[in-house]
């Protein structure tokens, strides 16, 4: 069924915000509400400027009455948005807690039902690893390594300061890592250039490496080095298969230059 037309006026907006203020659930919107919106704020800020431009001395009132209703309007608009944000942020925490497919989500926009369904992923994912671990007793730098390792599971490192554990062992696996020196990951290590810039990240032991640029040539712990292999963010070295992986002196000193 096709929805009423909605016109956007200075009185519409302000009943709306007042309704989301006074009822506790949120509120049907049209579909089209913030693209109408932000169409009525660039109406009123055009006028404005129109007014401002010109050189009529009688205009002036008028020009002062647009720039009022412009500054209350987006008043209004910021007022609706943040309350109808904090409902959706309840929402989301309610689904997480209770695991229920009953919240009623049926009021939300595009936009905010993919706020929504992004929260509960993430407060779901953080309560499987933090407060299941918890009850489970595990110490909180355990919490914070299962945590923070949510976060790569793709093995891609490139956005902020990534944990490379959870998908590591996988890694090494599919790049031809025999599984004994999976088990052994910390003695063994791999020549690699890096193809694309890598922020500084965080290891499986906490350790902290990079931040390493394009065309860096570096030796990294099996794992690590795996998982850069996976994102496409490095290559390894010929010279790895070729001449194994070098004496434990040399390991322990490229470890230590890579160790930030």
């Amino acid at each position: 069924m096709a929805e009423t037309e909605f016109v956007i006026t200075y009185e519409t907006l302000y009943e709306l915000s007042r309704r989301e203020k006074n009822r506790s659930e949120l509120q049907p919107l049209q579909m089209s509400f913030y693209d109408d919106v932000a169409r009525y704020v660039r109406d009123k800020q055009g006028l404005l400027n129109e007014r401002e431009c010109g050189g009529d001395p009688f205009s002036t009132t008028e020009r002062e009455k647009t720039r009022q209703l412009l500054t209350n309007t987006l008043k209004i608009i910021r007022e609706l948005y943040e309350r109808r944000e904090k409902k959706i942020l309840q929402m989301a925490l309610n689904k997480s807690r209770t695991a229920s497919h009953i919240v009623d989500s049926s009021a939300l926009l595009d936009c905010e039902k993919k706020m929504f369904d992004t929260l509960v992923r993430e407060l779901d994912s953080f309560r499987k690893t933090s407060f299941t671990g918890i009850l489970s007793g595990h110490t909180s730098n355990a919490l914070a390594h299962n945590t923070l390792s949510g976060h790569a599971s793709s093995g891609n490192v490139s956005s902020g300061h990534a944990h490379l554990s959870g998908t590591c062992e996988n890694d090494a696996r599919s790049e031809g890592v025999p599984e004994e020196e999976s088990a052994g990951a910390e003695k063994e290590r791999f020549s690699v250039r890096i193809t694309a810039s890598v922020p500084k990240f965080v290891g499986p032991e906490l350790e902290v490496y990079g931040p390493f640029d394009a065309d860096t040539e570096t030796e990294l712990p099996s794992d690590i080095a795996s998982a850069l292999i996976r994102s496409g963010q490095a290559q390894r070295l010929a010279r790895d298969t070729q001449a194994g992986y070098g004496s434990a002196s040399q390991q322990s000193l490229s470890h230590k230059n890579n160790i930030r």
